[in-house]
């Protein structure tokens, strides 16, 4: 799928001399990492109505440029020697993207339920069980979504 969505031509792309998929793991590595810090500030409503919508934006760039650097690994593991490490990192990195829509959805539900909350003149607290579960479900996928690319970039890195 990632072959389709980026094209052939990835097998042969490079940046500053290495191959694109050396750069484009680093820009999903850092905004999961950044979304996550995101997540854990929704819990006070300032850090919510400041940073709650830039952080959901924040995840679609890292869903972009996971499937980005998922693509290039597919288009650069032709040109690799097949390894035990090498399918499990491909294994795994593939994995990713489950973790990541899960977590935006909780995030956008979480944000949704919230502002709907706000604008109905109801008393916004965390108090309220659909935002304790929403909020929930954004930090157990923030979290895994985090380990998950410590895992993929450790067994890359092999």
């Amino acid at each position: 799928m990632g072959r389709f969505l980026l094209g052939p031509s990835l097998e042969s792309l490079t940046l500053f001399g290495l191959p694109a998929h050396c750069r484009f793991v680093r820009i999903p590595l850092v905004l999961i990492r950044l979304a996550a810090i995101g997540a854990l500030g929704l819990f006070w409503k300032p850090w919510r109505r400041r940073f709650g919508w830039a952080t959901a934006v924040i995840l679609i760039v890292a869903g972009i440029f996971t499937q980005l650097a998922i693509g290039s690994g597919q288009a650069l593991k032709g040109e690799l020697n097949r390894t035990a490490l090498l399918r499990v990192h491909t294994n795994i990195a593939e994995n990713i993207r489950p973790f990541l829509l899960v977590f935006f959805i909780a995030l956008v539900a979480f944000l949704y339920l919230e502002r709907r909350m706000r604008t109905a003149g109801t008393t916004v607290t965390m108090k309220n069980p659909m935002l304790i579960g929403t909020f929930a479900a954004t930090l157990l996928f923030a979290g895994l979504s985090t380990y998950w690319t410590v895992r993929i970039g450790h067994t890359g890195s092999k």
